[in-house]
């Protein structure tokens, strides 16, 4: 029983030390791993991921991810065909 308040302790701790901006990738990579571990711009807005309301602010969240190390970038043209698009992906 220690070790699971262990557990939520360190959580907590984190959190209260956490910037603004580090709350906002958080919460970025949590919306990601919950769909699939991957997510075009278009969805970092059109879900509104961590505030996100415009393309440009989904764009300076998925640099801010990569600068961070958290995953990558790909360029790719969907399987169904269409424009290409930008997608991010968690490193694993």
């Amino acid at each position: 029983m220690i070790d699971y308040f262990k557990g939520h302790a360190r959580l907590v701790y984190a959190q209260l030390h956490a910037s603004p901006e580090e709350k906002r990738l958080e919460a970025a990579r949590h919306w990601i791993r919950r769909h699939s571990g991957e997510a075009t711009l278009r969805d970092f807005y059109r879900h509104k991921v961590a505030g996100c309301t415009t393309v440009q602010e989904a764009e300076t969240l998925l640099d801010a991810l990569v600068s961070h190390g958290y995953g990558s970038i790909v360029d790719e043209v969907p399987p169904t065909g269409g424009p290409r698009r930008k997608v991010f992906r968690v490193q694993i």
